[in-house]
């Protein structure tokens, strides 16, 4: 058994051999995903994925073992519902999503989807109402403080603009080395 890190390693060189690039070794701290990345202070697991559309969705939601603090926020989309039918499933609510948290991003090339609206979309049959909130990174906090407290992990989905709007955030307030974090992912 390798480690992602290899196996994403070795995928890296063969991709540079194949395409005529010199080949450079560097340590991949962040293969394609962000398994157990988190910001000091944060006693939770925080997974990020920048799923947007259901393909992607669905793929990432697959790969969840264990209940979790699910949060999302997303920027617009042509057909929003059909982008988000494998979140809206009820298999994932009942059984994965303790939590949810509906948040939307600050930056992007599109507007960002309200909270309440994407919320009203994916949490339609929930019984529970997902806690609302406009700003990524209270929402952050709130989830990660709703998974500390139920002694499970977060995930955080939706568009690369909240990925990076979170990123960025800790990056200034918490030290984090946005060029170690994504120098090969």
């Amino acid at each position: 058994g390798h480690s992602p890190w290899e196996i994403w390693a070795e995928l890296a060189g063969m991709i540079s051999l194949a395409m005529g690039w010199s080949e450079t070794n560097a340590p991949c701290t962040w293969p394609g995903r962000s398994p157990n990345w988190k910001p000091s202070g944060f006693a939770s697991q925080v997974t990020f994925s920048a799923a947007h559309n259901d393909e992607g969705f669905q793929a990432e939601l697959d790969r969840i073992q264990d209940p979790c603090v699910f949060m999302i926020g997303m920027s617009a989309k042509h057909d929003l519902e059909q982008a988000t039918a494998s979140v809206t499933s009820e298999l994932w609510h009942s059984n994965i999503f303790r939590h949810i948290v509906v948040t939307q991003p600050t930056s992007g090339r599109l507007p960002a989807v309200e909270a309440e609206d994407l919320a009203r979309i994916i949490c339609g049959n929930r019984l529970d109402p997902p806690l609302i909130e406009n700003d990524p990174i209270r929402a952050l906090n709130l989830g990660v403080t709703m998974a500390n407290q139920s002694g499970i992990n977060v995930v955080v989905m939706g568009s690369i603009y909240l990925i990076g709007d979170i990123l960025s955030y800790h990056a200034q307030h918490d030290g984090l080395d946005l060029w170690e974090e994504l120098s090969i992912h």
